[in-house]
């Protein structure tokens, strides 16, 4: 039998994702239990079972807020701590409706989150080759530099890439709260 990963156990045993005042995942997320809020998607669950509706692989980016920073967010219903997942098309949202906004020649080449498929991300200077969603979507003005949209010829002789798609290469500085971040960006 196939077991499903659920984002709960991703919750309790994380090792990416966006947190809190940079805390180590699996500390921060040690501190959620039953009575902690749950988002999804900006949608708040009824509970923490709720969470089991999703799969992890479906998880681009988890934010986990704790102590005082979660009751300053929440209110006195987060005491408890909180936590926010985002789906991956949440993510990929995010980040195309804001380089969309940075980039008109982007907007042209990806008219719709869902064509973003049809390019290749390089993330200051280093091919994106797994599910960047979570990543791209931490890009704000803060952090972002610079967006510019090259053909499959650049690509190919800059970064051996031979996908013939076009390329997006995008500059960001580190985002503070992102575990890993220098890791994932540098």
């Amino acid at each position: 039998m196939r077991y499903k990963k659920t984002v709960l156990p991703l919750l309790l045993i994380m090792g990416s994702g966006r947190l809190a005042a940079a805390q180590v995942p699996q500390k921060a997320a040690a501190k959620l239990n039953a009575n902690s809020v749950y988002f999804v998607d900006s949608v708040r669950l009824e509970n923490q079972a709720a969470l089991m509706r999703y799969e992890a692989s479906t998880i681009a980016a988890v934010t986990i807020y704790t102590g005082p920073e979660a009751v300053a967010l929440l209110g006195e219903s987060g005491r408890n701590g909180a936590a926010y997942a985002e789906t991956i098309p949440f993510a990929q949202r995010r980040y195309w409706r804001y380089f969309r906004h940075k980039s008109a020649e982007y907007a042209a080449l990806v008219p719709v989150p869902a064509a973003d498929s049809a390019v290749q991300y390089v993330l200051n200077g280093k091919p994106i080759v797994e599910e960047a969603a979570g990543n791209l979507s931490s890009i704000d003005d803060a952090t972002f530099k610079s967006l510019r949209v090259v053909d499959a010829k650049t690509l190919a002789t800059r970064y051996g890439i031979t996908t013939n798609k076009p390329g997006v290469l995008v500059e960001s500085g580190v985002p503070k709260s992102l575990y890993h971040g220098k890791k994932k960006f540098k």
